[in-house]
């Protein structure tokens, strides 16, 4: 759980530093950071559930767990997107001076 919280936060800083670095993020509004931050978050996690799924690290066979334990992981990532959305703001205000 932790690694999925570890690596939506991750994802979502990593594609808001490239956005910052290109296009200027003190010039983007919350709701578009945000809505980046968790896309980002949410489609590294989609990605890393396939990728479990295809190597045969999971399988559906497993029925309910394998349902509640994809959910569970890509919550993680949700929320660990959101706090890199509020640690990507914190930076915004600290540096907007």
């Amino acid at each position: 759980m932790i690694l999925h919280f570890l690596g939506g936060m991750f994802a979502a800083l990593f594609v808001l530093w490239l956005g910052s670095a290109k296009l200027g993020l003190k010039s983007w509004s919350r709701m578009k950071i945000l809505s980046v931050s968790l896309t980002s978050a949410l489609l590294v996690g989609i990605l890393w559930e396939a990728y479990e799924l295809g190597s045969g690290l999971t399988f559906l066979s497993d029925g309910v767990r394998y349902f509640a334990d994809t959910g569970s992981d890509l919550l993680m990532d949700c929320v660990g997107g959101i706090f890199g959305f509020f640690y990507a703001i914190h930076l915004v205000k600290r540096y907007e001076q």
